[in-house]
């Protein structure tokens, strides 16, 4: 018998598969591992000590939610931007993170090229689905999804997006699931350039909010609320 290891974008979707995913680099705290890589990327291009501006970088690690192509293209930007330039830049579209390294492959020299080459490969349902997950901004889970998205196969085009790395699972409840905010990113910018996809995400948005309303309504009926973690966890 043969055994192959395989590196993709997407499962091969074989009965023979075991699929190993590789998940963002841990990025909260200030002895992460995406601190790590950043302040170490930062070095050689910077030539600087890095010390006076680890608060910076471990912000900057953490809006880029440990990613590692985002973290060396956001390194990279530190030749010509000071680290709290990078942080304000990260605020702004996406299109920020790029290198113009000859030894990446075009689609990796930007984080923009990068999900741009995802989302063509998607068929029209998938897009459209992906355009409604837009609108969380943290996790969801299922009645969430179709609440907001309506499609006879609608588990068929949100297993083809896990499939494909552009929705992940939650780590800490396998039933919730999100898009890393530079995927939410692009995908708001792209739409905002089309009129129809502007308005197909204004009505998702719409029913996003009456759904969440009427989920706090539910929570709140008939008894006073105090907050407790999971109560207003629930309502976000």
């Amino acid at each position: 018998s043969m055994s192959l290891l395989v590196t993709s974008r997407e499962r091969l979707d074989l009965d023979e598969e075991q699929v190993l995913e590789l998940a963002p680099l841990p990025y909260v705290g200030p002895q992460s591992e995406a601190l790590r890589l950043l302040t170490a990327r930062a070095t050689r291009w910077r030539q600087a000590d890095t010390s006076a501006d680890r608060d910076t970088y471990r912000v900057i690690a953490e809006r880029l939610e440990g990613l590692p192509l985002a973290i060396e293209l956001a390194a990279a930007r530190l030749e010509i931007w000071s680290p709290a330039q990078l942080l304000e830049e990260l605020e702004g579209p996406i299109g920020a993170l790029g290198d113009r390294s000859r030894s990446r492959a075009p689609r990796h020299r930007s984080i923009a090229a990068t999900i741009a080459w995802s989302w063509r490969l998607l068929d029209d349902a998938e897009r459209r689905l992906l355009r409604c997950l837009a609108c969380f901004a943290d996790s969801f889970d299922w009645p969430a999804i179709a609440a907001i998205a309506s499609d006879r196969s609608l588990a068929d085009q949100l297993q083809g997006l896990l499939h494909k790395s552009l929705v992940t699972q939650d780590g800490r409840d396998r039933r919730r699931f999100r898009l890393h905010a530079l995927v939410r990113s692009f995908v708001l910018e792209a739409s905002a350039g089309d009129a129809e996809e502007a308005e197909e995400v204004e009505a998702a948005r719409s029913r996003h909010a009456h759904y969440y309303l009427a989920r706090a309504a539910e929570l709140l009926a008939g008894r006073p609320w105090h907050p407790s973690a999971t109560s207003v966890k629930e309502i976000e």
